[in-house]
């Protein structure tokens, strides 16, 4: 498996926002696919945060993570959020967001990121307690109830580069749309 920046991939857009909006978007007011699709090309980038970054398996885009900048407006002094995991079912129980979240993690200290935060609904942090992730609090945000998770990083100075092969070994570690 390797990953891939969806700045490099546009072709991916309209699926990854099919997916955003089923998951997380389509109980939001006014939103629609093709407003999704819009976002996710207005905050493309290479070298700057939010990254957006696809697993891929024999080209086939098999899933989606978000390194983030404030997710969650309650959480002001939380600048840096892993967000929008997401693995459709049909490619679930292959390992898939674990790379992905590995993949983030091995990827934020190259960006300055010290501390990565992120949000989820399993109450016990499901995958991410499996990767270092501590609790910090349950809170209700925007009509569901969430766990806030954080994981401390080694910072690194920036070298932001994003070569497309697997994270570190020694890298380890759900949120909303992207």
């Amino acid at each position: 498996m390797q990953y891939q920046l969806l700045a490099d991939r546009p072709d991916a857009i309209p699926i990854v926002a099919q997916w955003l909006y089923e998951e997380w978007g389509r109980t939001i007011e006014g939103n629609t696919v093709e407003k999704a699709c819009e976002r996710l090309r207005q905050r493309m980038s290479r070298d700057h945060l939010p990254l957006h970054i696809l697993a891929v398996e024999n080209g086939v885009v098999v899933g989606f993570a978000a390194l983030k900048l404030r997710e969650m407006d309650v959480y002001p002094d939380r600048e840096h959020w892993l967000g929008s995991v997401y693995v459709p079912h049909e490619h679930r129980g292959q390992g898939i967001a674990s790379f992905l979240i590995q993949t983030v993690v091995s990827m934020a200290p190259r960006y300055g990121v010290s501390l990565l935060s992120l949000q989820t609904e399993r109450e016990d942090g499901g995958v991410y307690e499996k990767h270092g992730w501590v609790q910090v609090e349950r809170v209700h945000y925007h009509g569901v109830d969430v766990t806030v998770m954080e994981r401390h990083l080694k910072p690194q100075p920036n070298k932001a580069s994003h070569a497309t092969s697997e994270p570190a070994p020694s890298a380890a570690s759900s949120s909303r749309e992207g």
